[in-house]
């Protein structure tokens, strides 16, 4: 099975203050379907709802969203990483600092420079 790791992503952090938008995860394909508002699943041959071959994700809170990010930064093996993670984290914004850092820390690593 494959999953897009980007749509995972996506599907945990859209939270819907309404109420209307669903996400669904097929534990056979790895295919993930979203749907906005209550009769969106009816455009779909098989109701995600109705079957036990699909998993409703739930997006996450931003305390958990923060506490992983926290997690990762602890456990990632390199110091300075964790550090530059640590900063990061600690900005009004964490998301929106670490989005303007994540690319330059991912290319660091990539080339060893941490």
């Amino acid at each position: 099975m494959s999953i897009d790791l980007k749509e995972l992503i996506w599907a945990l952090n859209s939270r819907d203050p309404f109420g209307e938008r669903s996400h669904w995860l097929s534990l056979e394909s790895g295919e993930l379907l979203s749907f906005a508002g209550s009769d969106a699943a009816d455009e779909v041959a098989e109701d995600p709802r109705d079957s036990n071959q699909w998993l409703c994700v739930e997006p996450i809170e931003s305390s958990q969203a923060l506490e992983i990010m926290e997690d990762f930064a602890e456990q990632c093996g390199n110091a300075r990483l964790a550090g530059s993670l640590r900063q990061a984290l600690q900005q009004r914004s964490p998301s929106a600092a670490s989005s303007t850092r994540w690319p330059r820390i991912r290319r660091s690593v990539k080339h060893g420079s941490t």
